[in-house]
């Protein structure tokens, strides 16, 4: 019995050990997925991996290349130039090879001023886009001065100031950029003796009192003497007379005649007033003026008639003498 039962266990460890065997050389053929089909199934199993796995990188090569021909051409396949997108300002479309390609415009192209005057421009940059750029020849509008200067400093409009003396509407600018007559007596080339006053061309023959004139052509600093001013000889006056101290209207050099009676006809040949006396030519002594610009007898002096007499009264009964 013990015999029996010894046998039949041995026989059962036996068949264990022979189905382990079995069990472990059959999973040998069994396939591996991680393998891609390559153990134990022959030839044609082989083959048939193979393909799969060319299969699986003409994928993978065909990615990469669109991949590179959206970045260089556009990856859209054409047969002319029709097949291919719109140009743009900073992108000119042709069809080269079959392949829609894409050219950039130069970088700072300008395409458009979208807002003159305001130095600014819209151009194109190195990669097809449009954006905002400097353009110093977008000078802002003119602002009607003739004394100033529009232009653009690296995108910033500006407006400055011409220099002292450049030439506006028939004048000169001044500091202020104010177009004015003159800003120096070189200014000035029109009359006689043509000077710069106070920013105003004046001479002493445009029939007008300006600039520091105190008459008509005359006085001030640059034209010679009105008449009545004070002088020494004819050529400082206007009139070229200088009578009696001052100038005068005319030569005055009669008897009896002054250009300095009073301040009221100062500068203007007058007659000496009745009784006075003049000294060029003498008019003194038994004589006087009779206030008519001639030099008559004084009274008390003999005479004949009343014509001699300054004061036309020439009386007496013996012996006649002028009279009040």
């Amino acid at each position: 019995m013990r015999r029996s039962v010894i046998i039949s266990s041995i026989f059962l460890l036996a068949a264990g050990l022979i189905q382990f065997a079995c069990v472990q050389d059959f999973d040998q053929f069994e396939p591996n997925p991680n393998d891609g089909g390559s153990a134990g199934a022959g030839e044609s199993s082989s083959s048939s991996s193979g393909m799969g796995g060319m299969g699986g990188g003409s994928s993978s090569s065909s990615s990469s290349s669109s991949s590179s021909s959206s970045s260089s051409s556009g990856g859209m396949p054409c047969s002319n130039n029709g097949d291919c997108p719109n140009d743009t300002d900073c992108i000119n479309w042709s069809c080269s090879n079959s392949m829609c390609v894409q050219m950039f415009i130069n970088q700072g192209e300008i395409v458009d001023d979208p807002t003159n005057g305001d130095c600014k421009a819209d151009a194109c940059d190195d990669m097809g886009n449009i954006v905002t750029v400097n353009d110093d020849s977008d000078l802002p509008p003119f602002d009607g001065n003739m004394c100033t200067t529009e232009s653009c400093n690296n995108g910033t409009p500006m407006v400055t100031n011409d220099p002292v003396g450049s030439n506006c509407n028939g004048g000169v600018c001044n500091a202020m950029a104010m177009c004015v007559d003159c800003v120096d007596d070189g200014d000035c080339n029109d009359g006689a003796n043509p000077s710069c006053v106070q920013e105003q061309c004046v001479s002493c023959s445009d029939g007008m009192q300006n600039g520091d004139e105190t008459g008509i052509d005359c006085g001030g600093t640059k034209c010679k003497k009105c008449n009545g001013e004070t002088c020494a000889a004819n050529n400082e006056c206007r009139s070229n007379d200088c009578a009696d101290g001052v100038c005068c209207n005319n030569a005055c050099d009669t008897a009896c005649k002054s250009c300095n009676v009073n301040d009221a006809t100062k500068g203007t040949c007058t007659n000496i007033p009745l009784g006075m006396t003049d000294d060029a030519p003498a008019c003194d002594g038994t004589s006087v003026c009779n206030g008519a610009g001639a030099c008559r007898l004084k009274n008390d002096e003999p005479c004949m008639n009343n014509g001699e007499c300054a004061s036309n009264n020439c009386a007496g009964m013996m012996t006649k003498t002028c009279q009040p």
